[in-house]
């Protein structure tokens, strides 16, 4: 089995860093090959350097500091559909700490499903190193009628691997032929939606996603989208909030595949005027929202 890796990473040298070194640990477990595919979206902290010299089999793709998550995601699909085609994609983010141990079960559950000739997306769920808590995963669908509302799915003490219609593509391993058959993640969105449509979209031609049964690693969540608004000046906000990577834009199109045609219009109205009140509130102090993430 060829495995290829798709990262994105943005001015976080030391977390890049660790986590292909848990990587390179998880392969020389397991019978399979792993190409990884990292694109640097323009990173000033040395990223780029730091891992063409101790991870020289990476394959580094470029970015202009302008990508976000799902353009920089694509932009390293694109780079890997010139290598040629995949048994399997992990997405992955950086900042995922791995548990080693379960992060290598949770390759070798994968390969059980793929021998079984079933077509899974395996999901790993993580967790808050403080609260225990899960903070990225599977989801489920609440009605086809709130488009952009979904529900954790999560087992407590789960002894198996349980179902899940999306995901949050921190670390989720793919079926290659699925992947490229949906043509991989949608570049039609800057920043979110993608991962979550990826995976509605990879049901829809009948692949089911699983999570597996244990956390994979720790991965905190930051401050909320809303929060990190919160502090800009309007002008800014109003541009985030509807010609940026989180405008309207990608709503619309998240809505136009995923949602029933006669809803589009009040999901539509309901964004804008919730985007309004965000946009003429007045400005936070950043020290109450605490530090912003970066790309």
């Amino acid at each position: 089995m060829h495995i290829a890796v798709l990262m994105a990473c943005y001015n976080r040298v030391a977390l890049t860093t660790r986590f292909l070194e848990q990587l390179d640990e998880v392969r020389n477990s397991l019978n399979c090959a792993i190409t990884t595919f990292l694109l640097d979206d323009g990173s000033q902290d040395g990223t780029s350097e730091a891992v063409a010299a101790r991870f020289p089999d990476v394959i580094l793709v470029q970015g202009n500091g302008s990508l976000f998550w799902n353009g920089g995601m694509c932009a390293a699909y694109q780079k890997a559909k010139q290598i040629g085609t995949f048994d399997a994609y992990l997405l992955a983010n950086d900042d995922v700490d791995l548990f080693v141990g379960k992060a290598i079960d949770f390759f070798r559950r994968y390969d059980s499903y793929r021998l079984a000739d079933r077509h899974v997306c395996l999901v790993g769920e993580t967790i808050s190193a403080a609260s225990r808590e899960v903070t990225y995963g599977g989801f489920n669908r609440g009605s086809r009628w709130k488009a952009t509302e979904f529900r954790r799915s999560h087992v407590p003490g789960a002894e198996i691997d349980f179902p899940c219609e999306t995901f949050n593509a921190n670390f989720v391993l793919i079926p290659g032929r699925g992947f490229e058959q949906v043509g991989g993640l949608d570049p039609n969105y800057k920043h979110g939606f993608g991962d979550l449509d990826l995976g509605l979209a990879l049901g829809a031609i009948g692949y089911k996603s699983m999570v597996y049964k244990e956390p994979i690693g720790v991965c905190e969540k930051g401050p909320s989208l809303s929060d990190r608004l919160s502090v800009l000046s309007r002008r800014k906000r109003a541009a985030a909030l509807f010609t940026g990577p989180h405008g309207l834009g990608p709503y619309a199109h998240f809505l136009k595949k995923n949602s029933p045609r006669v809803g589009i219009p009040i999901f539509l109205m309901q964004s804008i005027v919730k985007r309004l009140v965000k946009t003429i509130a007045a400005p936070k102090d950043p020290s109450s929202v605490g530090k912003q993430g970066a790309n």
